[in-house]
């Protein structure tokens, strides 16, 4: 996100207005799902005011959405987690753990109805 400081219609707890904290939240579900390595996800002069891109840019996003998420295993769903630090990453055991699941699950190519973790695994 564009650098964190501090806001005027920032409330008391440093909180941004609901309207924008839920469109942070959109953007953090649905463009991690994308995982695009677009060079570092900031406003850009050419979004609406939705935070859009323009259609050109969405349509070769939504196309690499899908086909990348065919090739690659479904992470665990993305939301904000309570353990994730400033830039949104989350713990290093979880990270290295979904770093080993992507590799060796992509060289099995099991197709689990769908993986999550669960209690019997290790």
């Amino acid at each position: 996100m564009a650098s964190y400081q501090y806001r005027k219609d920032q409330n008391k707890d440093y909180e941004l207005p609901i309207s924008i904290r839920s469109e942070q939240r959109w953007r953090a579900t649905n463009i991690e799902k994308i995982r695009l390595k677009t060079a570092s996800y900031q406003y850009r002069s050419d979004q609406n005011k939705d935070g859009e891109l323009p259609i050109s840019i969405r349509s070769e996003q939504r196309w690499r959405a899908t086909n990348i998420d065919k090739s690659r295993p479904k992470m665990v769903s993305y939301q904000y987690r309570k353990d994730q630090n400033k830039d949104g990453e989350l713990p290093i055991s979880i990270r290295s753990e979904q770093r080993w699941r992507a590799t060796n699950i992509d060289k099995i190519r099991t197709k689990m109805a769908s993986y999550q973790y669960r209690s019997d695994q290790n």
